[in-house]
């Protein structure tokens, strides 16, 4: 049934991501700068593997 399946996207909300993105960071992965979405109230960030 899922043998074709693909991970795109994944999303973990937190309120501060400062522990989070050393974790991360810990772990071999890198972050993006933070990109804010002023119209939604909101941020985000690119974490590549």
């Amino acid at each position: 049934m899922y043998e074709n399946l693909e991970v795109d996207h994944i999303f973990i909300i937190v309120e501060d991501d400062a522990d989070g993105i050393n974790e991360i960071s810990s772990l071999g992965f890198s972050a993006s700068e933070v990109r804010n979405h002023t119209a939604q109230g909101t941020s985000s960030r690119f974490i590549f593997f």
